[in-house]
């Protein structure tokens, strides 16, 4: 009697093409500076946003510049950790959505210590939560198009 040969294979993965990642990328960032530009106007229009230094002076005004900056920066760094996770686990892309929120939840804390006024504050916090939302929400976007 003869046994068929079982042969281990790798569970499937969650893994998108480049391209994929690079569209959501692409809408991430516009819906994460789309959203930040309002906040920042908003949050302006009484008295300049601040943000803690760390040096003389200890605060200043934050500037677009430094919004838009930051907000690229963490969404590419964002997209190659998706692209980590997606090698490396086989629900990559859940795995990763998690630890976005839980990375989004960390940064909150410290900005809330800020010694900074409590408009800065708010706006400071919803533009983090900006960039997390996006991140995930974009990333998805781009992957439902690939489905279709």
């Amino acid at each position: 009697m003869t046994y068929p040969t079982i042969t281990p294979t790798r569970p499937p993965t969650t893994r998108s093409a480049p391209r994929t990642l690079a569209i959501g990328t692409a809408i991430s960032i516009g819906l994460a500076l789309a959203v930040n530009l309002a906040i920042f106007l908003v949050g302006n229009l009484g008295r300049p946003l601040q943000v803690a230094t760390g040096g003389e002076p200890a605060v200043a005004d934050l500037e677009l510049g430094a919004v838009v900056v930051a907000t690229v920066v963490w969404l590419v760094i964002a997209t190659v950790g998706l692209a980590v996770f997606e090698r490396v686990l086989a629900n990559g892309f859940r795995a990763w959505a998690g630890v976005a929120a839980v990375l989004v939840a960390a940064t909150i804390v410290p900005v809330l210590a800020l010694d900074i006024d409590g408009g800065s504050k708010l706006a400071l916090t919803l533009m983090h939560i900006t960039v997390g939302a996006a991140a995930v929400v974009g990333q998805a976007v781009a992957r439902r198009r690939e489905i279709r």
